[in-house]
């Protein structure tokens, strides 16, 4: 008998035979999740490579996440990706990073905040394939302003030269 979650959303309260709660791990509620190749992909490059030729017929995303068995979400993803770079975008999603210019990320921003420019018209005029960045951008530039979106150094700090000789 299942009852609310608990505060830990991965776990599911269940009442055994005598009446105890007890916890389903998170173990047994991944059934469902698509199963990952060797290169840790969720969505395997067969399924990409038929949304490519979907998108290439011009089919609409909910078409798209039926057809396939994708998340609305993912289907919009794929969608506003092939729109800004075409097929090799939505096969290579996620396989590499690119780092933007301050220039080009203000510009993007601007574009969308202060213009008010849709989202999928600032990604498809500025090249920019992933939303989430987009989005990120401008989270970044309401909440801090212009100097959010300045690139900064990721990792661990180089030791300076005086901690090494020693």
């Amino acid at each position: 008998m299942k009852t609310k979650p608990t505060t830990r959303a991965r776990h599911w309260r269940h009442k055994d035979d005598a009446g105890a709660a007890t916890a389903m791990p998170a173990t047994r509620m991944r059934w469902w999740r698509f199963p990952m190749d060797e290169n840790s992909r969720t969505i395997h490059d067969d399924v990409r490579q038929r949304a490519v030729e979907l998108l290439e017929a011009d089919v609409g995303r909910r078409h798209l996440a039926r057809e396939l068995g994708v998340s609305d979400a993912t289907a919009r993803q794929w969608t506003r990706a092939f729109a800004v770079g075409g097929a090799e975008t939505v096969l290579n999603a996620g396989s590499h990073r690119k780092v933007y210019d301050y220039e080009t990320k203000l510009a993007a921003v601007k574009e969308h905040v202060e213009r008010g420019k849709s989202v999928r018209d600032v990604m498809v005029k500025y090249q920019i394939p992933s939303e989430s960045s987009l989005k990120a951008w401008c989270r970044a530039y309401r909440r801090d302003g212009a100097n959010a979106l300045v690139n900064k150094r990721r990792g661990r700090k180089p030791r300076s030269s005086e901690e090494s000789s020693s």
